[in-house]
């Protein structure tokens, strides 16, 4: 977000316009790396997670999971905020059964670069339509109405983007679709390669000696 670039310019004034807070700056301790390649060894501070209310957030941390499949560490958030409608306890029991069959996306599975060409090529004009926005709007030739119901257009349409990118090249399988083979033994496997991973990363992420190769 310290980019000189047009699209980072028009995200940082929407921020700023909205009064939003990036979680990082509450959990200064969280200010670390979030897109990592070892194999390249590139590190980046590139993903964020922006709220309204500093209240509601008790925690945020960036996670670095055992098994993680993208270059992205993921983003943990917890809020804390009341709320005054309880869900009906035997709707809660159909959800619970209904997820053991709810397709998800795979995205180990997806096929990547049709999916980052599909959404550059359909995301990129509105970068456009947003900096044209800003123009007229510091021009004074669009009022701030027209200006807020461009953003909630230009949203959905992000959304459908994305949305659609998905269905497209991301398959949907249930849990266990691809794991039909799996034993005890795969399990046991799953767990000391798990450990093995933790005692690497408490130990630095050496690149070299006993640790690294083992």
């Amino acid at each position: 977000m310290g980019s000189n670039d047009a699209v980072a310019l028009l995200l940082n004034d929407f921020v700023n316009s909205c009064s939003f807070v990036r979680c990082d700056d509450l959990f200064p301790s969280q200010k670390v790396a979030t897109y990592v390649n070892l194999s390249l060894d590139q590190y980046s501070h590139i993903d964020y997670i922006l709220v309204s209310n500093t209240n509601d957030v008790t925690c945020f941390t960036v996670l670095d999971p055992d098994v993680n499949f993208s270059d992205h560490l993921p983003l943990f958030v917890e809020l804390s905020f009341s709320c005054t409608a309880r869900p009906d306890p035997g709707e809660r029991h159909d959800c619970k059964a209904r997820t053991l069959t709810q397709p998800q996306l795979r995205w180990d599975k997806a096929d990547s670069g049709s999916y980052y060409s599909y959404t550059g090529d359909h995301l990129q004009p509105m970068g456009v339509i947003l900096e044209n926005l800003k123009k007229e709007y510091q021009n004074g030739s669009v009022s701030i109405e027209n200006v807020h119901r461009c953003i909630e257009s230009t949203y959905r349409s992000i959304v459908s983007v994305l949305y659609s990118a998905a269905n497209a090249f991301v398959p949907k399988y249930c849990k266990g679709f691809f794991k039909f083979w799996w034993d005890e033994e795969l399990t046991l496997l799953k767990q000391a390669s798990a450990e093995s991973d933790r005692i690497w990363k408490a130990a630095g992420k050496p690149r070299h000696g006993l640790i690294f190769f083992t």
